[in-house]
């Protein structure tokens, strides 16, 4: 009798496990097979002119970039409410100090531009967040601040139960 209790007790975990492999796993939308997603602009690239003060950041310089998240079944219709976990990582030679390189904005408001501080959500010195996909457009847009008086690397990342796309980010001498 307690192997059938530890069979039915195991069932339920090798459900849930299996279940995250397919991308179904804590998204109450699981993410159908062959489904896509993409980031728009596929690149980001600056050339300039470092600021003698580098490494420390000149908070009022910078450029706001509109980023689109999109998520698709197979057959390329979009999917809606899709979960995301959206982060940006510096490349592993470029040095941060306490200054953020890049960091990403949600538009919560909707007006189509970044107000800081209160929609930030994430930048390189602290961790992702999470969101989901218009309910009929499958897409989501968020805003990347790229400051631009130093040079750096980095990746603009989002997952979506098993998919994934990244955005580089290169702010590079002139």
């Amino acid at each position: 009798m307690s192997t059938k209790i530890r069979k039915t007790t195991l069932a339920p975990a090798v459900l849930a496990l299996a279940l995250s492999a397919c991308g179904g796993g804590g998204n109450d939308r699981p993410i159908p097979a062959k489904s896509t997603m993409q980031i728009s602009p596929t690149e980001i690239t600056w050339d300039i002119t470092p600021d003698p003060g580098c490494p420390t950041q000149d908070p009022n310089f910078y450029n706001d970039e509109a980023i689109t998240i999109s998520v698709q079944d197979g057959k390329g219709r979009p999917l809606g409410e899709v979960e995301l976990y959206i982060n940006v990582d510096l490349a592993g030679n470029t040095f941060s100090g306490l200054d953020p390189r890049v960091a990403v904005y949600d538009d919560t408001n909707g007006n189509g531009k970044v107000d800081h501080p209160v929609e930030l959500v994430s930048s390189n010195t602290d961790g992702g967040f999470y969101t989901r996909t218009g309910e009929f457009t499958g897409t989501k847009t968020v805003f990347v601040r790229v400051y631009l008086s130093c040079t750096y690397q980095a990746t603009l990342s989002a997952f979506a139960g098993p998919l994934s796309a990244h955005l580089p980010i290169d702010v590079r001498m002139k």
